[in-house]
């Protein structure tokens, strides 16, 4: 098993009687998922490299493996068979396990080291506690403790059970899970929870809470969270498109110059609140994810969005003028929105 982003060269046979190519295919849960042919640099090579690990990639990150009921089966490992024509049979060249990690950490160890890395180790109630392991297996159970320091255990939840809201962009979280390993507890029926661990991961109440919550993919594949702390404003960007008409005061789609269609870019500027080194060096797994949900805590929806920002700034206390990191995060809503 090894990560998507480190490069996986397999050196393939040439076939003679196929024109001097190698002739391959890439298979995925018993169908193949790509076919090719790879020319050698120098006539009458014997074999040729291929970096699998680039053609893979996409269907391991969207998901692109579809059951008979057509439902999408996103993962975050999945195993590829590389075949290739070879003396007249489509022989089995190799077997490659790959996980859905950008890091680009060759140290990194999804089993030692976990699949959670969020800035702080908060919750706001009211949000969900994401939980991933990257082996599948008995779900641990979530242990709460409350303010008058009594202990509840409860059952983690699988993501299939947030299909229950409806709402298409709550509809569309819960498909966007990596594996069925992966889980998540509600922190909704327990106002007064203050403390939550999850299979020796602790989480704090948060001391302040600006009413959202971002969960997104951080860059070794798991699900995180990262309630936000200080103030968040919301605003519109509009595009006004209009058209000239004959004027007739008596017809209100004839009014002389008309205003037909606005596009709508809801936008929200979140603020962080104080981290430390240690928190400020993890905010790269937000800042860099191509994955981002919104959810508001007031109204319980929960909303695609895409990051803004041009530039990931690592903040640290000796740099930042001997102050605590915080952090401006822009983001704007995934769904178009128009007034016609």
């Amino acid at each position: 098993m090894q990560p998507i982003w480190k490069d996986c060269i397999l050196e393939l046979p040439v076939d003679d009687t196929r024109g001097n190519v190698a002739d391959y295919r890439i298979e995925a849960d018993g169908r193949t998922i790509y076919a090719g042919k790879a020319y050698p640099l120098t006539s009458g090579a014997a074999a040729v490299k291929v970096r699998i690990n680039d053609i893979c990639a996409d269907y391991l990150k969207h998901g692109a493996f579809i059951d008979d009921n057509g439902n999408d089966l996103p993962v975050w490992s999945k195993t590829f068979y590389v075949y290739c024509w070879d003396g007249g049979a489509d022989n089995l060249q190799a077997a490659v396990t790959f996980y859905n990690d950008w890091s680009y950490e060759p140290d990194y160890d999804p089993i030692l080291d976990g699949l959670h890395f969020p800035p702080l180790w908060q919750f706001a109630w009211g949000q969900l506690i994401p939980f991933c392991q990257a082996q599948a297996g008995t779900l641990p159970a979530a242990h709460l403790t409350m303010q008058d320091g009594t202990e509840v255990e409860v059952a983690l939840s699988t993501w299939d059970a947030l299909a229950d809201f409806n709402n298409d962009f709550n509809l569309d979280f819960s498909r966007s899970n990596r594996e069925g390993a992966f889980a998540f507890l509600d922190t909704r029926p327990y106002p007064g929870a203050v403390r939550v661990e999850i299979d020796g991961l602790v989480y704090e109440k948060a001391p302040i809470c600006g009413g959202f919550v971002l969960y997104y993919v951080n860059t070794h594949g798991g699900w995180d969270a990262l309630p936000i702390g200080g103030n968040t404003r919301q605003s519109e960007a509009v595009t006004r498109y209009s058209l000239e008409r004959a004027y007739d005061n008596g017809a209100t789609y004839n009014r002389g110059r008309t205003n037909y269609l606005n596009d709508l870019v809801r936008k929200y500027t979140l603020h962080t609140g104080l981290m430390t080194d240690e928190e400020s060096g993890r905010m790269h797994h937000l800042l860099n994810s191509p994955e981002v949900i919104l959810h508001d805590l007031g109204t319980g929806l929960y909303h695609a969005v895409v990051l803004t920002g041009k530039t990931t700034e690592h903040k640290a206390f000796r740099s930042n003028g001997a102050r605590m990191s915080e952090y401006t995060i822009e983001a704007e809503l995934a769904q178009e929105r128009i007034r016609r």
